[in-house]
């Protein structure tokens, strides 16, 4: 494989490492978005 080559795993890889950084903050959000509903 040349150097500077991007294969279907590493593409994978780096969608993924993005897809769960964004779960995660959607986690947070909806935790403070449901205390604030539990607490009106």
């Amino acid at each position: 494989m040349l150097a500077g080559e991007t294969t279907l795993h590493d593409l994978a890889v780096t969608h993924l490492r993005l897809v769960e950084g964004q779960l995660q903050q959607f986690r947070a959000r909806r935790a403070l978005l449901r205390t604030i509903v539990r607490n009106r």
